[in-house]
């Protein structure tokens, strides 16, 4: 008995043939004469083999044991593969769309192997035959090669284990909070005074704000006056970025030493003629629900941000407080006047002090006084806007930019 050893692309097929009505050295060149049961004959030039035979190397062979063949016809199926643990199924012709051989059934030891894809040898550019299945209980299928000028057998499909579930689907991304602290992002220096909801981006290089939604008025630099104590620049002007950031060249920059009262910082009337000893009238705000900004700091820097409304202010300033601690000092007493809604932020020690953006909506829950006197916060009575450090420390320096009303 002969054994005939082919290898495709590491992987090794083997075709058991017996004796041939022709010579083993000398096998026929007419091609096709074979008879039913003979072995080992030339193929015909189309690479088809009488029924019973199966044409691999261009050679006719029929395998024992029940080998499956495949028919050279390009719709026919692939041989099943032998029972048992003996004999492999013959791959489909490469050059038809024949299905390789199916694994056989299992027997005693092994299930029999999955049968190899088609051959590559002889492929002529044919259409791939599919890989067996693999067989009840069976050994793994391997893969068939598709080495060759045309592509061999596909890979046997695996017989044992299921296929691996696809991944699940991402999950949409959550929808953006309620603004606050670090909250929506709002475009607010590429638009520039024109918009009229901001307040001022300080790139025209002065200190009035945008006379721009019915707004007017200047900032100034504003602190507790504490003896010995520094703030610059000083008149308050804008500051020169540098680096820029992005298409911003210009911000709101302050630095102050020695201020051990309440502290300092900035502020700006919103309805306040650019006359001199005019009084301020209340700015209504009621169409905006918050007021955005862009900050750096120092990490540990408390910020206090807010509004003096008029509820705040005594009427010789635009406001109608009423003041019933005239003196502090002697009265034992705080004052009830001059005492804003504001918001603390405070940076935090692991900062990097870079900038950031921040949003603070515009009501008496996150904007609140340091004194209870029942005074109420009102939107259509805003008189100025601060941003101001807090004492202690007795030293500060911060920048802002892009001060914006957010609808």
């Amino acid at each position: 008995m002969l054994i005939r050893w082919f290898t495709m692309a590491g992987l090794v097929v083997t075709a058991v043939a017996g004796g041939c009505g022709k010579s083993d050295d000398n096998p026929s060149t007419a091609g096709g004469a074979c008879t039913t049961g003979t072995e080992k004959c030339d193929c015909y030039p189309n690479g088809s083999c009488n029924t019973g035979l199966t044409c691999l190397s261009q050679v006719c062979v029929a395998g024992p044991d029940g080998g499956g063949t495949s028919s050279s016809s390009a719709t026919s199926g692939g041989g099943a593969g032998g029972n048992g643990s003996s004999g492999a199924g013959m791959g489909g012709n490469p050059n038809s769309t024949s299905a390789g051989g199916a694994a056989g059934t299992a027997g005693p030891g092994v299930g029999g192997a999955t049968g190899g894809g088609g051959s590559p040898i002889d492929g002529g550019g044919g259409i791939s035959g599919a890989g067996g299945a693999g067989g009840n209980g069976g050994a793994i299928a391997e893969a068939g090669s598709e080495a060759g000028a045309g592509p061999g057998g596909g890979a046997g499909a695996v017989g044992v284990g299921g296929s691996a579930g696809s991944g699940g689907a991402a999950g949409a991304g959550g929808t953006s909070g309620s603004a606050g602290d670090g909250g929506t992002v709002i475009d607010a220096g590429s638009r520039g005074c024109k918009d009229p909801t901001i307040i001022d981006d300080f790139e025209d290089d002065d200190a009035v704000v945008c006379l721009s939604g019915g707004r007017v008025g200047v900032w100034v630099n504003d602190n507790d006056h504490s003896i010995g104590s520094v703030q610059l620049p000083s008149p308050f002007l804008p500051s020169a970025l540098i680096p820029a950031r992005g298409e911003n060249t210009r911000a709101a920059h302050t630095t102050g030493s020695g201020f051990s009262i309440w502290g300092g910082g900035i502020s700006a009337g919103l309805n306040k003629s650019l006359e001199a000893n005019s009084v301020a009238a209340p700015y209504d705000a009621s169409a905006y629900r918050a007021i955005t900004f862009w900050l750096k700091a120092a990490p540990g820097t408390q910020l206090a941000v807010g509004f003096q409304t008029a509820s705040t202010i005594p009427a010789s300033e635009g406001g109608h407080c009423i003041e019933t601690c005239p003196n502090p000092v002697l009265g034992g007493c705080s004052p009830d006047c001059y005492n804003p809604f504001r918001r603390v932020i405070t940076i935090p020690n692991t900062d990097d002090g870079s900038w950031k953006q921040l949003v603070i909506n515009l009501n008496s829950i996150d904007l609140t006084q340091w004194k209870i006197t029942g005074q109420s916060f009102d939107r259509k009575e805003l008189i100025s806007i601060f941003f101001s450090a807090v004492a202690p420390p007795t030293s500060f320096e911060f920048w802002i930019d892009d001060v914006a009303f957010v609808q």
